[in-house]
């Protein structure tokens, strides 16, 4: 009962089987739920979840018989998660001062904290391998402290929001904590406070929240792209963001990517990108076999249409990378096919980063590279184009997308001056001048660049390219 990860998992499934919406659950999908976890039980007898919610009082949380009130899902989220924090700080106060548990809830409700003397005897008085345990009970209390925020902005609850962040940040104005906290936690902490305040139209607070967090953790690309959504010069100027954001954005969208990018936002890169490998003459009648590489592969839109369009008269393999482990589950589990040959899209799916990939190949042994949005996410992409030049044939191509930026972003000025920048969007935007000098200089030939339109980001157009470059 006192395990917070109970807590946290049962906000999870809750989640994923509602979704944020502060709707009632339905009466023949209930579960029955203890609080020594959850029994998943189809007993249609029981009106909802029952959730263990942040104000009930000790008593009712240990007895047997406490049945809560019927609760909508995002009230049932919140619950869970803000549970999980209280639990959580309880267990880091309990073992940093080397005070049990029901001592630990006594003396320090949550939100309250021991004294900076308390803390650095009980921080001082460990060794090596206690401290590193510290520093993962506090990291776990800060995690749980994010999830119970965004969860009460998702119930519409701003008072419980500001109540956790308030309470987040007070930890890490604490020297000792902070400086065993892990650093990407720290960062998590003050992006999610940030985003409250841009949201509430606070932007400097926002701006100086993002800053702090590339401060503590140095090429966070959530904090990078939150400050390029707000124009910040220090934003428009990165030429990387991180794999650990890319994968971990992915990741998170990756079960409904593509109802929300093709179907409600009209995405076609995946068409343009194997088009333009057909359009080119890739083929060739007197050779059997072929080696494609779908680089940054995703769920496997574009691998679909490479095997259904070119496919059913050639023999070729179809190799899949991405950084994104949930993406590559999708891609892998891909069919094309009727229902009497149905066929795997991808001979091998990696998840990887595509340089490492491209690096592992040999040399000149590749017929076609597409990659369909995918160097919107890389930015400086000369370290690319020389991993795909050494891995394709003599005459091989390289068939893939670029974003430009809108006439309103404030880092159009940037991209027309120096090439590139993390746009608004937070992608990168790139001009064809900078596309076309990357190739030349690593000895691709630009055959193709066509304007586009690549897909919708609210009610307007997204400005991009598809380009194919071929190797000399």
């Amino acid at each position: 009962p006192n395990e917070p990860i109970i807590d946290e998992y049962r906000g999870a499934i809750i989640r994923k089987l509602y979704g944020t919406r502060n709707v009632r659950h339905k009466k023949s999908e209930a579960f029955v739920v203890s609080n020594s976890g959850m029994m998943m039980t189809k007993d249609t007898s029981i009106p909802s979840f029952g959730i263990l919610g942040p104000r009930i009082s000790a008593e009712m949380a240990s007895s047997s018989t406490y049945v809560p009130e019927v609760v909508g899902a995002a009230d049932s989220v919140y619950g869970s998660y803000s549970a999980a924090a209280l639990k959580s700080h309880i267990a880091a106060i309990s073992q940093t001062l080397g005070i049990n548990l029901v001592l630990a809830q006594e003396k320090f409700p949550y939100g309250v904290m021991p004294s900076l003397d308390e803390l650095v005897v009980g921080l001082d008085s460990r060794g090596v391998n206690e401290r590193n345990i510290l520093s993962q009970l506090w990291s776990r209390l800060i995690r749980h402290i994010i999830l119970a925020a965004a969860a009460a902005r998702e119930a519409s609850l701003p008072a419980a929001e500001d109540e956790h962040f308030d309470y987040g940040l007070k930890i890490l104005s604490n020297i000792p904590l902070f400086e065993i906290i892990q650093a990407d936690v720290k960062a998590d902490m003050l992006i999610n406070a940030g985003i409250t305040q841009k949201s509430r139209g606070n932007i400097d607070q926002a701006i100086k929240l993002f800053q702090d967090a590339l401060y503590v953790n140095p090429g966070d690309g959530h904090a990078m792209v939150q400050l390029a959504s707000l124009g910040s010069t220090s934003a428009v100027t990165a030429t990387s963001l991180s794999d650990d954001y890319v994968a971990g954005l992915f990741d998170g969208y990756s079960d409904r990517f593509e109802q929300e990018l093709v179907e409600e936002l009209g995405y076609r890169g995946h068409e343009f990108v194997t088009d333009a490998v057909i359009r080119h003459g890739i083929i060739n009648r007197n050779k059997k076999s072929y080696t494609f590489v779908d680089l940054g592969c995703g769920t496997g839109l574009a691998g679909s249409l490479l095997r259904e369009k070119i496919g059913q008269n050639i023999d070729f393999r179809l190799l899949g990378v991405d950084l994104s482990s949930r993406m590559t589950e999708h891609s892998r589990a891909r069919l094309v096919g009727d229902d009497n040959d149905r066929k795997r899209v991808y001979n091998d799916v990696y998840t990887m980063d595509g340089n490492d990939f491209l690096a592992g190949l040999p040399e000149s042994s590749v017929d076609a590279i597409v990659s369909s949005d995918v160097f919107i996410y890389v930015g400086d992409l000369d370290d690319t184009f020389r991993e795909c030049m050494r891995a394709l044939r003599t005459n091989g191509i390289l068939s893939f997308t670029v974003e430009m930026p809108s006439k309103n972003d404030d880092a159009a000025e940037h991209v027309r001056k120096h090439g590139m920048a993390l746009l608004k969007s937070g992608r990168f935007g790139h001009s064809r001048k900078y596309v076309e000098n990357v190739a030349n200089n690593v000895g691709f030939k630009m055959v193709e660049w066509k304007a586009k339109v690549l897909r919708k980001q609210g009610k307007e157009d997204v400005p991009g390219a598809v380009v194919v470059l071929k190797k000399r």
